[in-house]
């Protein structure tokens, strides 16, 4: 999640792709290295922030929309919404910024659960950190093995460059 310079960078050519405008589609340095431009872009619309008291939250954002996602608790994304608009998700006040201890926290947002619920099973806390991965215009968030279950989640997320539209994977792995 560290900044990369744009392609050509070192040679004045710098890439101007930044809000998903479309210059680059027709940027000689950009379409030389498609790769090094992709995470370019993905280190633009990326950056982490402090979140109603969540720090290392991860917001993803493009001309339209943007998401925050939990770094130190999850899997989870917290926010959803168009720039400079309300979260179209609840979020809980009284959870929000917490983090640790032992007992099941709604805190709001979108989070993985596995079916059929069922108390205890499918009411783990969620309350600790996740391991990311940078992902193609995105993130992987990974959880660690629930010692109850077996079961680990995984959440990738990943913000088109251009539209109000987001694709959420999700994976439960038997590690038990």
């Amino acid at each position: 999640l560290n900044m990369i310079n744009a392609p050509g960078a070192g040679s004045g050519d710098v890439c101007t792709y930044m809000w998903a405008c479309a210059i680059c589609d027709e940027n000689e340095a950009c379409q030389k290295d498609k790769e090094g431009h992709s995470r370019w872009l993905v280190a633009k619309r990326m950056e982490r922030i402090e979140y109603n008291g969540w720090p290392e939250c991860i917001r993803l954002s493009n001309a339209k929309i943007d998401l925050v996602i939990t770094t130190v608790v999850g899997p989870r994304i917290i926010r959803v919404g168009f720039v400079g608009e309300r979260n179209e998700f609840w979020e809980k006040p009284e959870d929000q910024g917490q983090q640790g201890g032992d007992e099941w926290r709604i805190y709001g947002g979108h989070r993985l659960w596995h079916s059929p619920e069922a108390m205890p099973r499918s009411y783990y806390p969620d309350n600790g950190p996740v391991h990311v991965d940078p992902l193609s215009g995105g993130v992987r968030l990974i959880q660690s093995t629930e010692p109850t279950t077996g079961i680990r989640k995984e959440m990738d997320v990943q913000l088109s460059p251009k539209e109000a539209y987001v694709r959420v994977t999700h994976r439960l792995r038997n590690d038990g």
